[in-house]
């Protein structure tokens, strides 16, 4: 595979049932934080009072992993879709 082509969280997301119960990565504060960004997206609120420059950078560099792991989930599901509708047209 082409280096430049390779995704590791796709690899890590495709191989770690067979090496872990994904369960054991399950972490309430991490859901929580889950929790606080979709609230946060629908109601177009802050997670903490104040303006951007007032967020706890802790909280900041969350939202972006958040934010982005949820845009790579969501491409992951485009391109399997389209595989599956790519496939059905050619039978």
């Amino acid at each position: 595979m082409n280096g430049s082509n390779f995704d590791a969280d796709k690899s890590i997301i495709t191989q770690l049932p067979f090496f872990a119960c994904p369960n054991h990565f399950y972490d309430k504060n991490l859901s929580r934080d889950i929790e606080r960004y979709m609230y946060c997206i629908n109601s177009g609120t802050p997670p903490y009072p104040g303006p951007y420059g007032q967020q706890p950078f802790k909280w900041v560099n969350r939202f972006i992993a958040i934010k982005n792991a949820l845009a790579k989930k969501e491409q992951m599901m485009i391109s399997k879709e389209r595989k599956k509708a790519k496939a059905k047209n050619v039978k």
